[in-house]
């Protein structure tokens, strides 16, 4: 091949990708596989890969075999500067905060990792993590429980068999996992060793979007967690309603 027929592959790849993109941000019901390779006018084998590669890098979800765009171009957004999260009000975590005394966070899964994203809190043991956009281990922490029960099985499970060495941890999220697809809910302050946390999702047209978390010393989690519990399904139950 040409170096002039590799440089339009290249091109008609990147052009797949972004008529794959743009059509996923206008369809938030969601697309299939053979509506989005007649987007990108490409053979279906070749969206399928594409798409694949979207979805790891989480820059698309899959939700029963229908593909939606993913919030990769939201943190690329938040690392600029930007604040852009439609439908999450920063006012929800601020309702928590004032009721719990503890800090919250919003956390967003994008591929194989979570992100904290935005958050209130007087403890900078805790707001750093959300003001330096680090990746979270999605085992480690009760948000990433939330985002696990809510993958596509296929890829949980492929999850799971990647993270077979922390055996304990994935045999205490199975044991939790009913309990958490069933409320949207994860108490689960016995994760880490130091700091425990407890998760709720946010669902829009119901996909999880992002989860809100309350996170704090385990000692102080323990002692509160009715209460925040109470919380947190209040806020669900009245984004239901």
């Amino acid at each position: 091949m040409s170096q002039g027929e590799d440089t339009r592959q290249s091109h008609r790849t990147i052009d797949r990708m972004a008529a794959i993109l743009d059509h996923l941000a206008r369809t938030p019901s969601g697309c299939t596989l053979s509506e989005l390779a007649q987007a990108a006018r490409a053979p279906l084998t070749t969206t399928q890969g594409i798409v694949r590669g979207l979805v790891h890098n989480g820059y698309a979800d899959q939700n029963k075999r229908r593909y939606f765009l993913g919030r990769t171009t939201y943190l690329l957004n938040r690392r600029a500067g930007r604040e852009l999260l439609p439908g999450i009000s920063r006012s929800l975590l601020a309702r928590v905060h004032e009721q719990v005394r503890l800090s919250v966070v919003l956390s967003v899964r994008i591929g194989e990792v979570g992100y904290y994203i935005d958050h209130i809190s007087e403890d900078p043991k805790f707001g750093h993590l959300a003001e330096d956009l680090l990746e979270r281990p999605l085992l480690e922490n009760s948000a990433g429980w939330v985002h696990l029960a809510s993958m596509e099985r296929a890829q949980l499970w492929e999850y799971l068999a990647k993270h077979s060495d922390q055996a304990e941890l994935v045999s205490a999220f199975l044991a939790q996992m009913p309990k958490i697809l069933g409320t949207d809910l994860s108490v689960a302050p016995r994760i880490s060793k130091s700091a425990a946390g407890i998760a709720m999702g946010i669902r829009e047209d119901g996909r999880l979007v992002s989860v809100v978390s309350v996170i704090g010393e385990r000692h102080e989690l323990e002692e509160r967690r009715q209460h925040v519990v109470n919380v947190l399904t209040s806020e669900r139950d009245l984004r239901r309603s």
